[in-house]
């Protein structure tokens, strides 16, 4: 069939042929083909045949379109969702032929069923560690041992994860370079459907919390099960959510302080996940190490800070003054005797600016951010002091009223000392105890060692 173009290098995932749906129920038969580009894109290519080109393009463009269901030439079943166009071509009056290109979202390859001695395998990117397992790896030379696999082992999961077998020189590309690319495997069995559903979830959790001890966002990429024989049965493959490998590692990639910071990290998750919507607040966590300006970093970091300190005013009931109820019943009298006040101490103040100035008043109410922060740092044991908190809310209201820095800060200093802020924050409500890197000061420090 005709390849992609214009797309760059791709890997070929997929060729088959089926049915293209559209969102309106209408079918096509069509030809198609799903290959990668790089880690993180999943692509679709789609060829119509056997159908009026002008028709065929106009019902595409106006219903979207659902999915493909088929099959590839050894009869393995096929279904990809999540389809995007992003570029079409209609043939001539001669040539019915219509080419759909675009992204997908998901491409399942074989049958979803599951048995014990099941063997999934996702590939994982952006992750880079020191393993706690050796492993032999054989050549045509010598046989070499190598610290190349983790062990992980929770109350609920436990897993392996292997290095790829030209790890040291993706290390690298990715520490020179950046981008996004594989760097391991994740090794897990599973029993049946519903403990492959929950696998998933917990893999999800498990990459969002090595996202935090890499500070770079690590995801999966694509899955294969493979059969007690070790017959691939069923693959799955993803449009990644992925961001650009970022250096700087909060926890450092030794096995025992990864291992240590996983353990009591993967237990607060738990604990905290509904507080604190744990799968948003890290995902907006990753975010904060994106390049971009140092004012826009600092006011996620500030974002994220007001975030976590406001659900847990909300957990402890702490974050109104007055019943929320009452407040608003007697807002409008308040806010009255707020446009009264002003004229009277202000005699020359128009009232139009005096109605606009009262509308603040339904601020009143709110607990102030510095009040919520040192309630947060209390409960968790941050190693912030009052100091640090007033310094924090100094540059946050600056950032959020005028999106800069304060005059008499520097730049640089004030975003490195919001990061470990926020970094000191994280850790604590993660309960770890053990080594972190200190963006702000630029060295390894010890967080609540007794």
């Amino acid at each position: 069939m005709q390849r992609f173009e214009y797309y760059g290098d791709l890997e070929n995932v997929v060729q088959g042929t089926g049915e293209l749906y559209l969102k309106d129920g209408i079918k096509h038969p069509v030809s198609f083909e799903i290959a990668k580009r790089g880690e993180e894109k999943l692509l679709f290519n789609a060829i119509l045949d056997e159908v009026e080109a002008f028709d065929a393009f106009s019902l595409l463009t106006s219903a979207g379109l659902d999915k493909i269901e088929g099959v590839d030439s050894d009869g393995r079943k096929i279904l990809v969702t999540g389809l995007l166009t992003k570029d079409s071509t209609v043939g001539s009056k001669t040539d019915s032929k219509v080419i759909l290109n675009g992204y997908a979202g998901q491409c399942e390859i074989g049958d979803k069923v599951f048995d014990d001695g099941f063997i999934a395998q996702f590939d994982l990117i952006n992750f880079l560690f020191l393993g706690n397992k050796s492993v032999v790896k054989k050549s045509e030379k010598q046989n070499k041992v190598t610290r190349s696999m983790l062990q992980l082992q929770f109350s609920d999961f436990e897993c392996k994860i292997e290095q790829v077998d030209n790890y040291k020189v993706v290390k690298q590309l990715l520490k020179r370079q950046g981008g996004v690319i594989r760097t391991s495997k994740l090794i897990v069995e599973v029993k049946s459907q519903s403990d492959y559903e929950t696998v998933l979830g917990k893999i999800r959790k498990l990459c969002q919390l090595l996202s935090v001890a890499r500070s770079t966002f690590i995801n999966w990429g694509s899955c294969k099960i493979n059969d007690s024989g070790g017959v691939v049965i069923y693959e799955l493959y993803g449009n990644a959510l992925t961001r650009p490998f970022h250096g700087n590692e909060l926890i450092n990639d030794l096995p025992e302080d990864t291992l240590q910071f996983l353990k009591s990290a993967w237990q607060a998750y738990d604990k905290y996940e509904e507080i604190f919507d744990m799968k948003r607040f890290l995902y907006g966590y990753a975010d904060t190490y994106m390049n971009s300006f140092i004012e826009t970093r600092s006011l996620n970091i500030a974002v994220l800070v007001d975030n976590l300190s406001s659900r847990w005013a909300k957990q402890e009931n702490r974050e109104k003054f007055l019943d929320k109820k009452i407040f608003i019943e007697n807002l409008p009298s308040l806010r009255k005797g707020v446009v009264e006040l002003l004229e009277k101490m202000f005699g020359n103040l128009k009232e139009s600016h005096a109605k606009v100035m009262s509308s603040k008043a339904k601020e009143l109410n709110r607990r102030p951010l510095d009040w919520k922060l040192k309630r947060l740092c209390k409960a968790f044991n941050c190693p912030i002091n009052n100091d640090e908190i007033k310094q924090f809310v100094y540059i946050r209201d600056s950032l959020a009223h005028s999106s800069l820095f304060p005059d008499d800060v520097n730049d640089t200093n004030a975003f490195l000392f919001m990061r470990h802020f926020l970094d000191r924050i994280v850790l604590s409500v993660f309960d770890y105890q053990g080594g972190y890197f200190d963006m702000e000061s630029r060295t390894k420090k010890n967080l609540r060692i007794s």
